[in-house]
């Protein structure tokens, strides 16, 4: 085809043409009326098969690209050639190829057509286009098309367009197309078949510039499109394409200024039926502004079709260049957004948040409605995309938006999977105790059954002041056994507020633990700007010396102790008489009065349990196991040597438990026999025994600072391979890996764990954030003028180091 194509321009129009799968030659056209010179030669009608390479020579190609598509007679492809200028002469070459030679050093590119040549007769471009359409070849018809309208005369060039236009649709690109199309004159131009205006209208609405061409597709459609064939039901129009395609060029004709070329298809749609009367019955004509008025009723015509998506895609168009929306649009919008949500799909979702973004900054805060906001999050629990649900939450909280309206927090279940997915998956324990400090001032409606369940993470997660207000809360009414009844809930607050207790008793700062989300007290231990009110006031240190001071430190461990007592009181009471309470009741009191200190209370649990002749499990043996760990680290290891021993193997709480209360106390020793122990049992690390071990080998450097340079490294590769997981540690292991990072002199590791564990996960503006922050952005600028680090690197860090993502 490349050979055919280049030999026509030159006006060799009785060329011959290679068969794809033999030797042999035919000629172009079958019965020729019109013949251009050939310099006084004419190529072989036969040309041995060595030698057709060198036919492409002749044209100005590539041979390797005239190869590539032939074929020998048994089918298979022909090698590709080098360039031919490069090889000798074939020895099997004859006359023909001395022919080919020498035409090859007269005849130019093929971009290049013979001036001297005649116009181009038009029966010549029908042949040479029908050649290509049974070829199947786009990419040549394409060619083809343009390099006939570059060598036709100007009358000849409308007509060569016409032809393409309305016989080879199905092979000619796009943008070809719209190319021919321009080429027609205007008056022509609408007398083109519907086929034609529907391949170009895709391309033509991408366009910026072109509004004449938009008007005369229209003018097609308006002359072509059918009437609505009568059915029993019209639940959707028979021509799906069609219809849509002219919604899109009647909203687009308006808002570029053609509203008369606009309403001239409107009105061919709602004769042919395309725009049911059902459709303009509900259109709010309000409007001055009647481009918006002919898209209201195409939106409503589309949620009559039950095209929700495209519904929406119209309303975008006002969205993006209204300066401001009008009521009526806004109605419009707000029930479309509402239809959609009840039975939203993935992709209307993330359009409908689309929406809500959008529309809040054009409807100066009328959009979206309480409504839409809960429903959003409800459809987002249901399609499983926490992604979107913490993304509205994030924005509706904003200060730019609560300075206009304060949005609804989820409703029932999304409320507590919301909260989850803030703390557990996004580790965002700013946005964690934002939503729950919201849950506390403005008391919503929480499930019964979801009350515990959300005290108890809250709990678990640090919030002290807010887990104690809502169990106070909750505790009382018509619901409170499943709130004082529940045994996460009673353990969650005693080993939260025993924590505390303790830490108040403590006199020296900073407690080596803070940071494990798995348990409650290490969200606490030590402030990380993310604590709440009540773990704030607590880390104050009072003023004033003297029987004051102690005076007011006793009161609030009185009220710490006196709240815990008062929960595991509660809950004994509610399980009472205690020999018919449940063996996982029983463990959870247990537990309860071991965090509190009641050593012996907390064994007479296990003695019910004994006489009521029921076999003590692993769970029991980690509670009474944690209260001597907390006792004697030492003896708590002896244990574990003994349960090993006769063959009763510790789990992994087991494990954690003694590793945990080893590394509070600074009992060296027993942490690296236990590590040896867990290495020795190929016991699985949990979350908790992860950041145990890299406090561990952190803290075991000492000041060896190689020693913990590698130890770090190995930190971030065990947090690394747990970045998509459950096990993944709080911002305050982050914070903790950063400052020893500095310590070891490396700023670029100390961005990674900034990065991993903190950049998204804690409030920009928290003190020790910011003071994270300049500490690696000062060493990196200043390892970056030493040369010791790239400049590029340094740019980036310094970036992501000022920027709040």
């Amino acid at each position: 085809m490349l050979i055919c194509r280049s030999l026509i321009l030159r006006g060799h129009l009785r060329a011959p043409v290679l068969h794809p799968s033999s030797t042999r030659w035919s000629s172009l056209l079958k019965n020729p009326v019109y013949t251009a010179p050939l310099d006084g030669r004419l190529l072989s009608s036969t040309l041995p098969r060595p030698e057709t390479r060198y036919v492409a020579l002749s044209l100005g190609y590539d041979p390797a690209a005239f190869l590539e598509k032939d074929s020998d007679a048994s089918g298979h492809a022909s090698p590709p050639v080098p360039d031919i200028i490069e090889k000798e002469r074939p020895e099997t070459a004859g006359p023909a190829y001395e022919a080919v030679t020498a035409q090859a050093q007269r005849v130019g590119p093929p971009a290049e057509a013979r001036l001297d040549a005649p116009p181009l007769p038009e029966e010549y471009a029908a042949r040479m286009a029908e050649m290509a359409r049974q070829c199947g070849s786009s990419s040549e018809l394409d060619r083809f098309a343009r390099d006939i309208l570059a060598q036709s005369t100007k009358p000849q060039r409308s007509e060569v367009a016409y032809m393409f236009l309305t016989s080879d649709l199905p092979l000619l690109d796009r943008a070809t197309s719209l190319f021919l199309f321009r080429i027609i004159p205007r008056n022509v131009r609408t007398s083109l078949p519907l086929e034609t205006a529907l391949h170009i209208t895709p391309l033509v609405l991408q366009s910026s510039q072109s509004s004449p061409i938009l008007r005369d597709v229209a003018t097609i459609f308006c002359n072509s499109l059918p009437p609505l064939p009568e059915t029993d039901t019209q639940s959707f129009p028979p021509i799906d394409a069609n219809v849509w395609i002219c919604f899109r060029v009647i909203a687009s004709l308006g808002l570029k200024g053609h509203p008369e070329s606009a309403l001239q298809l409107f009105t061919c749609l709602v004769e042919a039926g395309y725009i049911p009367q059902k459709a303009m019955n509900t259109t709010d004509r309000s409007s001055k502004d009647f481009n918006l008025v002919m898209i209201n009723a195409l939106v409503q015509s589309c949620m009559v079709w039950g095209w929700n998506s495209r519904a929406l895609h119209l309303l975008r168009l006002p969205m993006k260049t209204e300066a401001r929306l009008e009521d009526s649009m806004l109605l419009l919008t707000v029930n479309v957004v509402q239809s959609i949500l009840e039975f939203a799909t993935s992709e209307d979702l993330d359009l409908c948040y689309q929406f809500v973004e959008s529309g809040f900054r054009k409807s100066r805060g009328m959009f979206p409605t309480d409504s839409i906001v809960e429903l959003t999050y409800d459809a987002a629990k249901r399609l499983r995309r926490g992604d979107v649900a913490a993304q509205l939450y994030k924005f509706t909280r904003s200060s730019d938006v609560v300075a206009v309206h304060h949005f609804p927090l989820p409703q029932g279940p999304s409320l507590l999977w919301l909260f989850k997915r803030l703390t557990i998956k996004d580790k965002n324990t700013h946005l964690g105790r934002v939503l729950v400090k919201e849950v506390v001032d403005s008391a919503p409606r929480i499930p019964p059954r979801d009350r515990a369940p959300f005290i108890a993470f809250a709990a678990e997660h640090g919030y002290a002041s807010h887990a104690r207000a809502l169990w106070e809360r909750h505790s009382t009414g018509g619901h409170k056994s499943a709130v004082i009844g529940s045994a996460p809930v009673s353990v969650r607050l005693c080993s939260l507020f025993a924590s505390l207790v303790k830490r108040e008793s403590r006199t020296s700062e900073g407690a080596l633990f803070d940071g494990d989300p798995s348990q409650a007290r290490e969200a606490v231990l030590e402030g990380d700007g993310s604590s709440s009110h009540m773990e704030d006031k607590q880390l104050e240190t009072p003023e004033g010396t003297g029987d004051g001071l102690q005076v007011e430190r006793q009161t609030r461990l009185d009220d710490l102790h006196g709240f815990a007592s008062r929960v595991v009181a509660a809950f004994r009471e509610s399980k009472e008489p205690l020999t018919q309470a449940s063996h996982q009741d029983l463990n959870a009191l247990a537990r309860c009065y071991f965090m509190l200190g009641e050593v012996a209370a907390g064994f007479s649990m296990f003695e019910i349990l004994l006489g009521r002749q029921e076999v003590l499990d692993m769970h029991d043996v980690n509670v009474a196991l944690a209260s001597m760990a907390e006792q004697d680290p030492q003896a708590a290891y002896r244990i574990l040597q003994r349960m090993i021993a006769r063959g009763v193997r510790p789990d992994s709480i087991s494990f954690g438990t003694v590793l945990h209360q080893a590394m509070r106390q600074k009992h060296f020793p027993v942490v690296q026999k236990v590590f040896a122990m867990i290495r020795a049992e190929g016991e699985q690390l949990t979350l908790k025994t992860m950041s145990s071990l890299i406090r561990a080998s952190v803290l075991l450097s000492g000041d060896d600072i190689f020693a913990l340079r590698e130890n770090l490294r190995r930190a971030q590769r065990i947090i690394e391979a747990n970045l998509s997981s459950p096990l993944l540690p709080a911002p305050n292991m982050g914070k903790f890996c950063v400052t020893h990072a500095l310590r070891a002199d490396d700023p670029i590791l100390a961005f990674r764990f900034w990065q991993m564990l903190v950049q998204r996960k804690v409030q920009w503006s928290d003190r020790q954030h910011k003071l994270l922050r300049a500490h690696i952005r000062k060493r990196a600028v200043e390892l970056g003028r030493q040369g010791k680090l790239l400049q590029d690197t340094v740019d980036f860090m310094v970036s992501e180091l000022d920027t709040e993502r």
